[in-house]
Formats: C-alpha cells, sequence, structure tokens
C-alpha cells in the first residue's frame, strides 16, 4: 500500500513518529558532543553496549578501592603464567623453595598486556631469575594497566598483604603514571580515589546498556544543575560552572591530604610501600622508570621506528612527563631503596619502543637484567640449596 493510500490520521500519526524520531536523533546528537567537550565523558554510541574486545585479556571492571582492573573471569591467557587473584603467577620457577617476588607498576609491568606490548620485564625477571645457580624466583606480577604509585600502594595494602606465603622482595616500577591530574583534579588532597571512583561514590548513574545514553546524562545533569542553581539562590551563593564535584557527604566526610605536588605524594608513597614491606619482611625496591620524551634523549641515535613514535609526542604530554621526572628523580636519591634507571635504554639503531610510553619485549628484557643485577649486587638473591 501506497503512503497515499493511507488514511489521513495514518498519515498523521507516521508524520508525528518521524518527527519524534528526528527530534530524538538531533537531541542526542547535540548531548554526544556537549557530554564530551563540556562534561569530559567519554562518547558513546545512540544505543550503547559495553565494547567487547576479541582479546580477553583487554576486559576491565571497576574496583571500588583499586580503580580499573582485568577482569579474571575472561579467560586471558598469556605465556607461561596463571592470572588468579589480581596476580600473573609465572610458571618458569620449577624447584622447591623459590624466592617469592611481588611486581607492582602501571602498563608497563602489567602482564596480561603481553599481547599488546610483548613480553613484559616481569616475565623476563622470572625466566632470567630461574636461570644460574641462584634460588628461583617465583614472580607474581600485580602491575595494572594505568596504576599511579598511589594505586600500587593500596594494591600492596590489600592484595599484597593476603599473599601466603609472603613476598621476600616487593618491587615497583613507577613515575610515568604520577604526572599531574593523572589520577584526577582532586588527587593530591583525596590520592586514594581517583576520578572514576569518586563518581561512583557520588552515586553518578552510567548509562551503559541503555538508548540514547548521552541525552538520558546530559537531561541527569541539568536537572542537577537546576536543584543546584535553586539550592545556591536560597544561600545566596554563586552557582559553580558544570564540573565534577564530591558529594557534599564526602566532601565533609572524606579525610583530606595536604600534598602540594605530585612528587611529594609519590615520595609518600614508595616510603609508605618500603615501611609496610619492611613489616611483612619483605625488600622493597623502587625503579624510576625508562620512557621515551626525556630532555636527556639522543634523538639522532634512536632507529627509524623510535623516532617515528617520538615524532608522536604531545608537547603538553612532553612537558608534564619532564616536570615529574625532574622532580621525582631528586627525591629518588634521597633512599637506598630508589633506583633511577630512566636513562637505562640507550638508542642504538635498533628499536626500543612499543609506543611513546611503552618499551617492546627488547627494551623490558634490558629492564629486567637491570633488576636482577640490582638483586645481586644487594645480597638479596641467594645461593640455591643442594
Amino acid at each position: 500500500m501506497a503512503f497515499s493510500d493511507l488514511s489521513e490520521g495514518k498519515k498523521a500519526t507516521i508524520a508525528i513518529g518521524f518527527s519524534v524520531a528526528i527530534t530524538l536523533i538531533a537531541f542526542e546528537l547535540f548531548a554526544w558532543v556537549f557530554v564530551g567537550y563540556r562534561l569530559g565523558y567519554r562518547f558513546t554510541p545512540f544505543y550503547y553496549s559495553p565494547p567487547v574486545s576479541a582479546d580477553p585479556c583487554e576486559q576491565w571492571i571497576l574496583d571500588l578501592q583499586l580503580g580499573d582492573i582485568h577482569d579474571a573471569s575472561a579467560g586471558c591467557s598469556v605465556s607461561d603464567s596463571v592470572y588468579e587473584n589480581g596476580f600473573v603467577r609465572y610458571t618458569h620457577a620449577t624447584k622447591p623453595h623459590p624466592t617469592v617476588v611481588v611486581t607492582l607498576g602501571g602498563s608497563t609491568t602489567d602482564g596480561l598486556l603481553e599481547h599488546e606490548l610483548g613480553h613484559t620485564w616481569p616475565y623476563w625477571l622470572s625466566r632470567l631469575g630461574s636461570e644460574g645457580g641462584n634460588r628461583e624466583l617465583l614472580v607474581l606480577n600485580g602491575g595494572t594497566g594505568g596504576f599511579s604509585s598511589s594505586r600500587e600502594l593500596r594494591k600492596l595494602q590489600r592484595d599484597v598483604l593476603l599473599l601466603d606465603p609472603p613476598p621476600e622482595i616487593v618491587i615497583s616500577l613507577n613515575a610515568i603514571n604520577d604526572t599531574p591530574a593523572y589520577d584526577g583534579r582532586m588527587e593530591l588532597s583525596i590520592p586514594y580515589y581517583n576520578e572514576r571512583q569518586l563518581r561512583v561514590l557520588n552515586g553518578e548513574r552510567s548509562a551503559s546498556g541503555s538508548f540514547l545514553p548521552n541525552s538520558q546524562l546530559l537531561v541527569y545533569r541539568l536537572i542537577d544543575r537546576i536543584i543546584r542553581s535553586l539550592t545556591a539562590a536560597r544561600r545566596g551563593e554563586a552557582v559553580k560552572p558544570i564540573q565534577f564535584e564530591l558529594d557534599p557527604r564526602f566532601e565533609k566526610t572524606l579525610p583530606r591530604a595536604r600534598f602540594k605536588t605530585k612528587g611529594e605524594l609519590w615520595k609518600f608513597n614508595v616510603t609508605t610501600m618500603h615501611a609496610i614491606s619492611k613489616a611483612i619482611g619483605a625488600k622493597y625496591l623502587v625503579f624510576v622508570q625508562p620512557t621515551m620524551g626525556l630532555k636527556s634523549e639522543k634523538v639522532e641515535s634512536m632507529s627509524a621506528n623510535d623516532k617515528k613514535l617520538y615524532g608522536q609526542i604531545d608537547q603538553h604530554y612532553f612537558a608534564d612527563i619532564n616536570k615529574t621526572y625532574d622532580e621525582i628523580r631528586p627525591l629518588c636519591r634521597e633512599f637506598d631503596f630508589c633506583v633511577d634507571i630512566s636513562e637505562l635504554l640507550k638508542y642504538d639503531g635498533h628499536d626500543l619502543y612499543h609506543d611513546p610510553r611503552h618499551p617492546n619485549a627488547r627494551g623490558n628484557r634490558i629492564i629486567a637484567e637491570r633488576v636482577l643485577k640490582e638483586l645481586s649486587d644487594r645480597g638479596y638473591r641467594s645461593a640455591a640449596s643442594k
């Protein structure tokens, strides 16, 4: 039946339905732009469902204490290891009574990113550490993509303390994720909740799995703005711009830190991890990690691929990472448990990096070899029992 043959009532119904659909789509497009650019939320399609990665190692869930962590139920499998209870346990050690080592860090350390980044330095630490005449190393890798030193401390306080037997050595590789505002705008006053965790505490809704998610979020925020405007008018106060604000209940309840810089926070985190490790009978070492973009680099000695990666570095990132390292490096020299290896990866015409932030498998092996040397030099590795 042609449209012209329909009754006037049906034509009107179709026209109204079409107009409503166009209006909803137009409003969703507007909300899509507003939510992304003004409110700082991730863009989502009109009908949003969580993306399913082909790689089970890229499945994430929100841990209210640690932030985003890997979903162990996704069935991720990487070389010579088992992932369980928040740790990648490497299987290179086969003899009785190995030295138990826990590694902490961000994505450079993360054992489940092997498919993307290649063998990580804890993998090489386990593999190389189980060779030769010393006690084998049983490496439990707790590194997780996105973790700063603040997240590492939480991981140590909660997960590492539950290990049985406890580790004999705890190793952190960090600094790159300790740049300003990495964990959110409130990181210096509420350092152990990143902004995503604080939004959950606030009770902010997620539009995941719902129709027109950006429109829903925008309407929700507009209603919140109206309520805050009415409240401010009643109190005779000015209305603050739309941005993340902590719920007044938590504003008054959560304890506040008084760190002035991320370097101060990093120093507190690593000294606290050192103290906790000592309390459980473990040796603690923190290594200031190498990364691309530091001022001391000799670009002319880079491989063609590394030069290409270097050219991708944003100038704002270049400034942030150098500011962070300029503050952390002198702090590292204050502690005998801190080792600065930020200039370890020397360019020699061969590829060292997977991307501007992460070494490739060759670079990771160099890091592991340096860590093993440090353990041996300090006498933290003992000879194998006969």
